[in-house]
């Protein structure tokens, strides 16, 4: 069984103040993934019933219920992915010039962003026989700033100039 749900919800707003046109709003997002599995052998213990001969394994069909129900497990992995932003951008258009108007972009970012990923202790553990999974979770926050310049000197031909900063809480900086 596999169940997989993602919400989202944004509140945004677009238009003109003055001579700028701007773009802004906050977003949260999340998004969960359950898996339940039945009837997975437990390698260790498949592999005591086969050596002690419990388990006939020429005969698959023809070992006794208790036997089999002894060496299978049920198992799961839940995990969430949740995220948290506030954004704004704004542009305006600047001059003309021989291909058109230039124009000049920049905005901001603030994110949240946080995840865990769990697996029942036997599949981390690698007890289950074509199953596995090492569990993780964490988070980070991201600030960011950005900015473009558009400059179309002639039709066909046209020069840009743009720039980002991220900053991240868990890695460091880059420009």
């Amino acid at each position: 069984l596999i169940d997989n749900n993602t919400y989202n919800l944004l509140l945004g707003a677009e238009g003109r103040i003055g001579n700028f046109y701007l773009d802004f709003g906050v977003r949260s997002s999340e998004s969960k993934y359950y898996e339940f599995g039945r009837n997975y052998v437990v390698g260790g213990i498949a592999q005591q019933l086969i050596s002690d001969g419990t388990y006939d394994i020429y005969n698959p069909f023809g070992n006794d219920r208790a036997v089999l129900d002894s060496m299978i497990a049920t198992i799961n992995r839940d995990s969430i992915f949740k995220l948290e932003e506030v954004y704004a951008t704004a542009s305006i258009d600047l001059w003309e010039m021989g291909g058109g108007t230039s124009g000049l972009a920049f905005g901001v970012e603030f994110r949240d962003e946080e995840y865990a990923d769990i697996y029942d202790t036997l599949q981390s553990s690698g007890q289950i026989v074509g199953s596995a999974g090492n569990s993780a979770s964490g988070g980070r926050s991201i600030k960011a700033a950005f900015a473009e310049l558009l400059m179309p000197v002639w039709d066909t031909v046209g020069v840009s100039l743009a720039a980002r900063y991220d900053d991240y809480s868990d890695y460091g900086n880059d420009t």
